[in-house]
């Protein structure tokens, strides 16, 4: 693991000189910007050669104790989303040189907490014992907790970082206890041990771990109704950190889920009904706020709640099928879901950092107040453009490929026998149909808005490109999103070595491939399909002149509703394109709106009138601020309890040991 170590230590090292260097606004960026991407391109090498079949070995570090020691290993499950993280860690790198002059007199804290925040992260899936583990998803929970808190002087910055930090905290503590329960069960932290007993373990611990896993794992990936801190804390951070917690790092939370269920429980076939179901309504509600927002990031985060959602459809496939002995089928589920994980960090990571560009030269995120950038800046709108395409699943980009996988995945089970799993595919192939067209109005909307018509706003009419740094990331990551779009079978021949840790008793000729999946089973090949596109529009703009002759072109000015020109405020919005959808889903959305009029003097003479319209979040009204609500109400009866007499609260003290003694002794 040498060139894993060597790059955890220039992560160090980076955040190290660029918390000394913090005065030094440039150098501190610089430091940051070149060591990260050499950090995680040493890396992204070590886990490319590990899925590839290299032999690697682990790395035991002593503890204070046996149970308290550091034990790192490569997997292939781990490999692979070690190899996700660098990956966009390069990218993300590359972009900050650039992007971070935004944070100039904060270069020195913005570093020191991004290096250890990707040094932490990458230290996650390679974990080999419980504590290692539980120490490493801590450390990463805290220093992009210190990230989404960078511009403490705001408001709402702290509200997103201190909601995200209880909420990563609570599902650490479902974490927690399902290792402990192991540890209970097997009498070790290894996780080896965990995988050898797996067959040993009683059917009922078994589910009490495996929903501990749901809500512990489903709350750091955001998965519906836990989702909650992650529209709050994406947008609060800095973009290229937006595009790390987005695209990958609430995926250690996908890891964390897979390794349990799969390998350290077994799966049982009806676990997968609840996943389906968590699935489905993540994947829904989570693009239907998107598509009513105007707010650029927290658009992007409520996509990422969709496509964590998408991403649990093939994982809960794969249980089920995987419990009911149907090897190929769960192969094939999980071969999807991996591969959406690795295509959403691309696309997710592209889509943040350009928007991190756009907001970083028009100074807003209020889409109602852009309009125009296409102009301004062409490069980062192609490359948006593109980043659309792809997470809205249109062909023959990467996001259809791996969308039409989890399709695939979720059709075969309309064979299985059992007429109660056949409903519920069909019901979550429902689902995520009406996820991708929902998806595709939702950039539709906040492409158009952003960057299409006249500028809105002062902002947008002096916008500017993005720097070289910035732009060469954005193009590479648009690179990403066509080469494994075109050419899926690549990624998807990686993946054949993770399938097999995760699916009982697989054989190679269960595997999933691209030619076998994209060639026979859903008769569809991307390269064919790009070069027929292709040439359809090569024919058609050679067809227009032979058909129709000459090309005439006559210029005339757009009709102004009767007025002398167009003006920005005669521009579509983004709420008057999302209210046909309030008003269809209103039963979700609830909204409401007040009218106000105001006068000057006489009442029968009106100044102005100004209208609100807003929704309501169903699910942090009804599940969250009710319980709360009581929760503060008993907290004040219980404050009887503070007598301020020190001899009472050691008497508290004494009550609490002894409990603690005689549920751990008896």
């Amino acid at each position: 693991m040498t060139l894993f170590f060597a790059g955890l230590l220039l992560l160090a090292i980076s955040s190290i000189i660029s918390a000394a260097a913090h005065k030094n606004h440039s150098f501190a960026r610089l430091t940051t910007g070149v060591f990260s991407t050499t950090a995680c391109g040493f890396i992204f090498l070590e886990a490319l050669g590990v899925l590839l079949g290299a032999d690697i070995s682990g790395l035991s570090l002593p503890g204070p104790t046996a149970l308290l020691a550091f034990h790192f290993e490569f997997t292939p499950l781990s490999a692979f989303f070690t190899m996700v993280i660098s990956a966009l860690g390069i990218v993300t790198g590359i972009h900050s040189l650039g992007y971070s002059a935004e944070y100039e007199n904060k270069a020195g804290y913005l570093g020191f907490f991004y290096g250890f925040f990707l040094l932490f992260m990458l230290l996650v899936p390679v974990s080999a014992n419980a504590f290692t583990f539980l120490f490493c998803w801590e450390m990463m929970t805290l220093t992009s907790f210190f990230l989404v808190m960078l511009e403490h002087e705001k408001a709402e910055n702290r509200k997103a970082g201190y909601l995200y930090l209880i909420m990563s905290h609570a599902g650490t503590v479902f974490i927690f206890l399902l290792f402990f329960l192991l540890y209970r069960a097997t009498g070790s932290m290894e996780f080896d041990v965990f995988r050898m007993a797996a067959g040993n373990l009683p059917g009922g611990l078994k589910t009490v771990i495996f929903l501990m896993s749901v809500i512990g794992f489903g709350t750091k990936a955001g998965i519906v109704p836990l989702h909650i801190w992650l529209p709050y804390a994406h947008p609060a951070a800095p973009s290229h950190v937006s595009a790390l917690m987005s695209g990958v790092m609430i995926k250690t939370a996908i890891y964390g889920f897979l390794m349990v269920v799969f390998q350290f429980l077994g799966c049982t076939w009806w676990w997968g009904i609840i996943v389906l179901l968590f699935a489905s309504a993540s994947a829904i509600l989570g693009i239907m706020y998107a598509l009513v927002g105007s707010d650029m990031k927290k658009i992007l985060a409520y996509c990422s709640v969709e496509n964590i959602g998408i991403i649990f459809m093939g994982i809960g496939a794969g249980i089920i099928f995987s419990g009911m002995g149907y090897k190929t089928l769960a192969c094939l589920a999980v071969t999807a879901s991996l591969f959406h994980v690795a295509n959403h960090a691309a696309i997710k990571g592209l889509l943040f950092l350009a928007a991190g560009s756009v907001i970083k030269s028009v100074h807003t995120r209020n889409i109602e107040l852009l309009g125009g950038l296409i102009k301004k800046m062409p490069w980062t709108a192609f490359c948006f453009l593109i980043g659309a395409l792809a997470i809205s699943g249109l062909p023959p980009l990467n996001g259809f490929a791996s969308e039409w996988l989890i399709f695939q995945s979720l059709l075969s089970g309309l064979g299985i026998p059992a007429i109660s799993i056949r409903i519920l595919c069909f019901v979550t192939i429902a689902a995520l149909a009406l996820t991708g067209g929902m998806a595709a109005a939702s950039f539709v909307k906040l492409f158009g808005i952003t960057f299409l018509a006249q500028p809105r706003s002062e902002h947008a009419e002096h916008a500017k490109e993005a720097s070289g740094f910035e732009i060469a990331a954005l193009l590479v990551l648009t690179a990403a999103c066509a080469v494994i779009g075109l050419f899926p079978d690549t990624l998807l021949s990686v993946l054949a070595p993770v399938a097999k840790t995760l699916v009982p008793a697989l054989t190679d000729a269960d595997a999933v491939t691209g030619n076998a999946v994209f060639g026979s089973m859903g008769s569809f090949v991307p390269a064919v399909l790009f070069t027929i596109l292709t040439l359809s529009c090569v024919a058609a703009y050679l067809a227009g002149p032979l058909l129709g002759g000459k090309a005439r072109v006559r210029r005339v000015p757009t009709w102004a509703c009767g007025q002398a020109a167009l003006s920005p405020r005669m521009e579509y919005s983004a709420v008057a394109f999302s209210k046909p959808f309030r008003m269809i889903f209103a039963f979700i959305y609830q909204p409401a709106r007040s009218v106000t009029e105001n006068h000057s003097g006489s009442p029968y003479f009106v100044d102005s009138i100004v209208y609100v319209s807003r929704i309501r979040n169903v699910i942090l009204g009804k599940l969250y601020r009710m319980p709360l609500k009581h929760a503060l109400h008993l907290s004040h009866k219980v404050r009887a309890i503070q007598s301020g007499e020190i001899n009472l609260y050691l008497g508290y003290i004494c009550a609490t040991l002894a409990g603690m003694l005689i549920f751990f002794l008896f």
